[in-house]
């Protein structure tokens, strides 16, 4: 057995609706059908005038559902979702990114690392980057880390260098860091 197009209307019957986002996408399916239908009647004679009355009353009757139910809920869009600005200063570390490279000093004693902190944010501005500097075998095992903080602020879209001399330990063949954590700025 075929469908007929006014079939899918009966099928959709407002005691189905559980939510506003459904009323929304029904009225869209509605609107896309009624047209459907209707081009057919163009095509074809023998479509009653009273199937296309109930398709056109039942369009309205969801339409006028949607108008109502629309004001139901206090939240926009635009409260539903979070600004770029509020992303970004939540997650700093997520725009924050450090590179560079480093030397050992004379002895060895000491490494010397030249770092560059990026800032990809858009909006966001940050100070205060903690470093986390990770030591690591020659086998890449992770030997140990030290924290350090760059007091400086990192507006958006911009890289800022840095400068640390840290002590090297036994076993080390090399180094690496990240940016674990910052402070949003006002």
């Amino acid at each position: 057995m075929t469908r007929q197009p006014l079939d899918i209307y009966r099928d959709l019957l407002p005691s189905q609706i559980t939510n506003n986002d459904t009323h929304i996408e029904l009225l869209n399916t509605l609107i896309f059908y009624n047209l459907h239908i209707n081009l057919k009647i163009l095509n074809h004679e023998t479509m009653k005038k009273t199937e296309i009355l109930f398709v056109m009353a039942i369009t309205l009757l969801f339409a006028s559902c949607n108008s109502g139910g629309s004001n139901t809920n206090p939240k926009t869009y635009q409260e539903k979702i979070m600004s770029i600005q509020e992303i970004e200063r939540s997650q700093p570390t997520n725009f924050l990114t450090a590179s560079g490279n480093y030397n050992e000093n004379f002895w060895g004693d000491i490494l010397k690392v030249h770092g560059v902190i990026k800032n990809s944010a858009t909006v966001a501005t940050y100070k205060d980057a903690v470093v986390r500097v990770k030591y690591y075998s020659k086998t890449k095992t992770e030997l140990g880390s030290k924290d350090y903080t760059i007091y400086e602020i990192f507006p958006p879209h911009s890289e800022i260098k840095f400068e640390l001399e840290i002590k090297n330990y036994k076993d080390v063949n090399s180094l690496g860091w990240e940016v674990i954590k910052a402070i949003p700025t006002e």
